[in-house]
C-alpha cells in the first residue's frame, strides 16, 4: 500500500515522477512466493492506494451521483486489473510469473487506450507525464509506449536484484530508457506563418455551466468577444470551451456561431450541444469560418456514466443507470474525425479527455491536420488536480502527434503547446481572455509515422513468448513426470 501511495504521487499535480520508475517494481517483488489469491489482494491494495491519490478529485465532483459512479468505475477497473495480474502471475517459474504480471498491466493499458470503455487516465504511463522524459518517449512511442517503458524499467531493476548475473544488462536497459529521449531532436523547424488566437475562459461556476439549456451564455460571450477584440484586434481565431453553446439543432447552432463570428470578423471554434430531429444528443464542437460553411464535430469518446453508460446500446437495461448531465440524460457517440480550415492552417478538433488518446492525434496527423484544438470543462472539480493533470496529458498529445495544441477550458487551465509538447503559455485561474499564437509548425515524431503499431507488435510478441514459456515448460515437466 505504501508503494501504491508513492505511485499515486507520481501523477500530476504532485508530479514526483521518479516514483513511477520504482513503485511498480516493489509490487512485482512482493509477488514473489505468493499464490494467485495473495497476488490478487496485493495488486488490489497497490492500485487502490495509487489511484486514490492520483484520482482523488473524482470524489469532489459537485454532483454526488457522478462522483459515486466515478469511484465505482475506478474500483471495478482495479478489480479487473488485479484479477488479470493474479491469473497471469500463476506460472511455473518465478521469472515467468513476474513477466506475466508485468504484461498484465501493459495489456490492461492497451485495452484502456483502444477498448470500448474510455478511461485512459488510469494508464500507468501517464504517471511520467510531469517529466521531460515523458515528452521524448511520447514522441517516439506514444502514451501506450510510456506504459511499456515504465513497466520495462521496473522489471529490469527487479531482475537485477533477483539475478545478480543479469545486473549489467538490466542497467544497460535502464540507462537507455533514461537517456534516449534526450538524444532526439528538440527544436521544431518553423513551417508556417503564425496566427493570433484568443482563448475565452469564462470562469463560470460548474453548477451554472452545467445547464446546457441556458441561453444566457450567448450574452456573456458577446461581452467577452467584444472585450477580446479590443485587446487583440488582430486575432484571426476565437476559441470557446466545451458545451458553450446551448442545446439546439444544427441550423440554430449554425446561426449562433455565425453571429459570434460576424461580431468579431474572425473564425470561431466553440463547444455546443447538438440535438437531432430524432432527439439524440451529441457533445459537439461547432466551428465557423468567415469564408466557408459551419463544421460540426461530435465527441467520439464519451465519459462512462457521466455521458453514456457503456454497452447500453446493446443491453437496454443498462440505460437505467444513465445520469442527468446538465439536462441531458445520455449522449450518442460521434463517428468521424473533423478538420477545420482557418487562415491556411488545418485544425483537428477534440473534446475533453479525447486529448488523452495519442492514437487520435496520430489519425489527425495522417488526415492532414497542422494543429489540434481541445475544448474542455475542467472547472468541474473543487480540486485543481484534474486541471493540472489534463494540461500535462495534453502536452503528451502534442509531443506524440508532433503538432502544436491549444486547450480551452471553462474555469481551469487553458494553454498552448508547441509541437514538442513544451508549454508555451497558460491561462491562470480567473483570467477570462488570453492571446496566443498558433502556426503550422510540425515535427517528424516517430509516433506520427507509425502510431501504436510498433508497441502493439512488441506487446503481442511478448505475450506469445510468455505463453510459450509458461505452457511449454509445464508440458515438458508433465512428460518427465
Amino acid at each position: 500500500m505504501l508503494a501504491g501511495l508513492a505511485l499515486g504521487l507520481a501523477w500530476p499535480p504532485f508530479g514526483i515522477w521518479p516514483f513511477a520508475l520504482l513503485s511498480p517494481g516493489i509490487l512485482l517483488l512482493s509477488l514473489r512466493n505468493t499464490d494467485s489469491r495473495s497476488a490478487f489482494l496485493l495488486s488490489f491494495s497497490f492500485f487502490t492506494a495509487a489511484w486514490a491519490v492520483a484520482f482523488h478529485w473524482n470524489a469532489f465532483h459537485p454532483v454526488s451521483v457522478t462522483a459515486a459512479s466515478s469511484v465505482f468505475a475506478l474500483l471495478a477497473m482495479i478489480s479487473v486489473l488485479s484479477a488479470l495480474i493474479s491469473t497471469t502471475y500463476h506460472a511455473s517459474t518465478r521469472s515467468t510469473s513476474l513477466v506475466g504480471a508485468a504484461l498484465a498491466i501493459v495489456v490492461f493499458d492497451a485495452f484502456m487506450m483502444r477498448g470500448p470503455v474510455a478511461m485512459p487516465g488510469t494508464m500507468i504511463g501517464l504517471s511520467l507525464s510531469s517529466s521531460k522524459l515523458a515528452l521524448g518517449w511520447a514522441s517516439l512511442l506514444g502514451v501506450l509506449g510510456l506504459s511499456v517503458i515504465v513497466i520495462l524499467f521496473n522489471l529490469c531493476w527487479v531482475f537485477a536484484i533477483m539475478r545478480p548475473n543479469f545486473l549489467g544488462r538490466a542497467l544497460a536497459v535502464c540507462v537507455f530508457i533514461l537517456v534516449l529521449p534526450f538524444l532526439t531532436p528538440r527544436n521544431p523547424a518553423p513551417m508556417g506563418r503564425p496566427i493570433q488566437v484568443s482563448i475565452i475562459q469564462p470562469g463560470v461556476s460548474p453548477e451554472k455551466w452545467a445547464d446546457v439549456h441556458d441561453p444566457s451564455k450567448m450574452d456573456l460571450f458577446e461581452r467577452l468577444f467584444d472585450e477580446a477584440r479590443r485587446k487583440s484586434p488582430e486575432s484571426a481565431l476565437f476559441i470557446l470551451p466545451e458545451t458553450a453553446l446551448p442545446v439546439a439543432e444544427e441550423d440554430s447552432l449554425s446561426n449562433m456561431i455565425r453571429t459570434l463570428s460576424d461580431m468579431v470578423d474572425a473564425d470561431v471554434i466553440s463547444g455546443g450541444i447538438l440535438q437531432t430531429e430524432g432527439h439524440d444528443f451529441f457533445n459537439a464542437i461547432v466551428a465557423q469560418s468567415t469564408l466557408s460553411k459551419t463544421v460540426f464535430y461530435a465527441k467520439r469518446r464519451l465519459v462512462p456514466f457521466a455521458e453514456h453508460v457503456p454497452f447500453s446500446n446493446f443491453i437496454p437495461f443498462f440505460k437505467r443507470f444513465q445520469l442527468d448531465s446538465g439536462g441531458v440524460s445520455s449522449y450518442e457517440n460521434g463517428k468521424d474525425y473533423r478538420i477545420f480550415h482557418t487562415s491556411g492552417i488545418n485544425i483537428g478538433l477534440m473534446i475533453c479527455f479525447e486529448s488523452f488518446f495519442s492514437v487520435d492525434g496520430f489519425r489527425y496527423r495522417k488526415g492532414g491536420a497542422d494543429a489540434l484544438v481541445v475544448v474542455t470543462q475542467d472547472g468541474w472539480w473543487k480540486s485543481d488536480a484534474a486541471r493540472a493533470q489534463h494540461l500535462s496529458y495534453t502536452a503528451l498529445l502534442a509531443a506524440s502527434s508532433g503538432l502544436p495544441v491549444l486547450q480551452a477550458s471553462v474555469d481551469g487551465y487553458s494553454g498552448s503547446f508547441d509541437a514538442r509538447g513544451n508549454l508555451v503559455s497558460k491561462t491562470s485561474l480567473g483570467q477570462s481572455i488570453s492571446q496566443v499564437e498558433l502556426s503550422s509548425t510540425k515535427t517528424q515524431a516517430l509516433y506520427a509515422l507509425y502510431g501504436d503499431a510498433p508497441v502493439l507488435l512488441f506487446i503481442l510478441c511478448s505475450c506469445i513468448t510468455y505463453l510459450l514459456l509458461r505452457y511449454g515448460r509445464r508440458n515438458t515437466l508433465s512428460k518427465f513426470r
